[in-house]
């Protein structure tokens, strides 16, 4: 004699809360996204501040940010932003040509439907070469200063015109990282560069003509580096030059997937 045992609504209302929790707290291998969210420039112009477009900033996602201005009174000041981001300067230094060179990250953002980064700058009125690079990046997680790992710096190397410009050393703590590669051409005559094999190339920043100031370029990666090194290879024009290296870590196993919610409007 066989018996069929039909689920009850009650025994539904049970399963229903076991079910949201385990969708919502599964153990995280998310994928890491990266996405561009602007860049603004001045060559042989005149600023008083550099902005980004308005764009989607998801909730809990890191904010990257790369600048860079000639002159010592142009020392970019901390970024801000629509949402009220707190940005933590993660490398700030002279490199060629006294251009000063930063990369700064606002965790865990606030989020907002119609974001702009606006970059600032010391004491002169107006700046004539600068650049700013931003970039979202959901780790999988609430991308908090935990996950930080590789920041260095390549400073004032004479690159020959077509020629490559390697990075120093780095290694990596994981194996699944968000790796940039940033470069600054000291004279902002940057044609051309080919990014490093793998890395997916951003937009040539800083326009006067055909020349540029910089140029980003990101990786995800699936294996730890050590000791590694990457290469921008065709730089053209030729000239000084400095490069940041970035990273940032996935969340530990074993943390919970961040369902992306309701972007703050």
């Amino acid at each position: 004699m066989s018996m069929s045992i039909s689920p009850t609504k009650a025994m539904i209302k049970r399963l229903i809360p076991l079910l949201a929790l385990l969708f919502f707290a599964w153990p995280s291998h998310a994928a890491f996204t990266v996405t561009s969210a602007g860049t603004a420039g001045v060559n042989s112009g005149s600023a008083t501040f550099l902005a980004t477009s308005s764009y989607n900033q998801p909730v809990h996602d890191c904010i990257v940010v790369f600048s860079s201005a000639l002159g010592s009174g142009n020392v970019p000041n901390t970024p801000t932003d629509t949402a009220l981001d707190t940005f933590t300067s993660i490398l700030s230094f002279t490199g060629a040509n006294t251009f000063t060179n930063q990369a700064w990250i606002a965790y865990n953002g606030a989020g907002s439907s119609v974001n702009v980064v606006t970059q600032t700058y010391g004491s002169a009125a107006t700046v004539a070469y600068a650049t700013l690079t931003t970039y979202d990046v959901n780790p999988g997680g609430n991308c908090t200063s935990t996950l930080l790992d590789v920041n260095a710096s390549t400073v004032d190397v004479t690159v020959s015109d077509g020629g490559s410009f390697t990075s120093n050393s780095f290694s990596t703590a994981a194996a699944s990282e968000a790796i940039f590669t940033w470069i600054n051409d000291g004279f902002a005559g940057l044609q051309s560069a080919t990014a490093p094999s793998g890395y997916t190339s951003g937009s040539l920043v800083g326009q006067s003509g055909g020349d540029y100031i910089s140029v980003t370029a990101y990786k995800i990666l699936s294996s730890t580096l050590t000791g590694a090194t990457v290469s921008w290879t065709s730089v053209t024009l030729g000239g000084p030059y400095d490069m940041i290296m970035l990273s940032l870590k996935a969340p530990a196993a074993g943390g919970t997937v961040r369902r992306r919610g309701a972007v703050i409007q």
